[in-house]
Order: C-alpha cells, then sequence, then structure tokens
C-alpha cells in the first residue's frame, strides 16, 4: 500500500497492491491491483514519523 494523497506517482516497475496518489504515471510499469475484492472490511493501523535528513526536526513546519 503506497499512501501520498499530495504526490504524483510514477509506475517504472513491475509490482502490486493498492495506491493513493494525487497523480499516477505509467510510462511502462506494470501494477496489478489486488484484493479489490474483498468483502469485509480490513482493519488497518498506520503509523509515520516526519524526518529530515534521517533525523526528527526540532518544530512542526
Amino acid at each position: 500500500m503506497l499512501i501520498a494523497p499530495k504526490a504524483t506517482v510514477t509506475i517504472n516497475n513491475t509490482s502490486s497492491g493498492w495506491i493513493v496518489a494525487d497523480t499516477v504515471t505509467n510510462p511502462g510499469g506494470e501494477w496489478h491491483f489486488v484484493y479489490q475484492n474483498l468483502l469485509l472490511p480490513l482493519e488497518v493501523t498506520v503509523e509515520a514519523e516526519k524526518r529530515l535528513d534521517d533525523a526528527a526536526p526540532d518544530r512542526e513546519l
């Protein structure tokens, strides 16, 4: 799963999963949307950490 709602995602290789993006471009890759027929809700937990040059910034921008 790739979650980048404000980004442009470019697919250059074959892969699979789900993409959430502002724009998706595909100049030659192959993407397979798997599990599109799930009948039950899937509970997930998403965690993220803001990093700048591999360090946590001192303040929010």
